[in-house]
């Protein structure tokens, strides 16, 4: 199971890394330096030990990035909790990656629905941010679906 695992990391690496090369964005000039910020959501209590274990999820990841990156010039940084520790660390991000469980009975199950995270990553998107959501993080309540579809294409509806 875990070799099955390994290729999709291979392709999502790819994919980031790709995603913040891309010639002159919104975030700057192509000669910036990039940065990719991989969030980990809390544990999720609701499965198996061993499963759902996004902190590890974002460091394999992470661990997968950082050699693309010395290669090519850009910086990975991991943050645990769903959200990190200075808010700022965003304003530079060229790519978000989260990786969290998610929700749609309660707001604040999903990590960017707590407090003002949600305006934060809106004005990240405004500016052109790129903006990855796995597994479980692009299961949002109802009411943000059209927002959600704007800024990944991509929206998880439970029903």
């Amino acid at each position: 199971m875990r070799l099955m695992f390994v290729p999709f990391f291979v392709m999502l690496c790819v994919k980031c890394a790709l995603a913040i090369n891309w010639p002159i964005t919104a975030c700057g000039s192509e000669n910036d330096h990039k940065k990719i910020v991989l969030i980990a959501g809390t544990v999720d209590r609701g499965h198996l030990k061993g499963t759902h274990e996004y902190q590890k999820t974002v460091l394999l990841l992470a661990q997968q990035l950082r050699p693309i990156g010395d290669a090519t010039g850009f910086d990975v940084e991991v943050h645990f909790d769903g959200w990190p520790d200075q808010p700022a660390t965003l304003d530079n991000a060229d790519t978000i990656v989260l990786v969290s469980n998610g929700g749609d009975r309660r707001e604040t199950d999903h990590p960017f629905l707590v407090g003002d995270r949600r305006q934060i990553i809106e004005r990240q998107m405004q500016r052109g941010c790129g903006l990855v959501l796995v597994h479980w993080s692009i299961f949002w309540p109802e009411e943000h679906r059209d927002k959600i579809l704007g800024w990944t294409g991509g929206y998880f509806d439970y029903q």
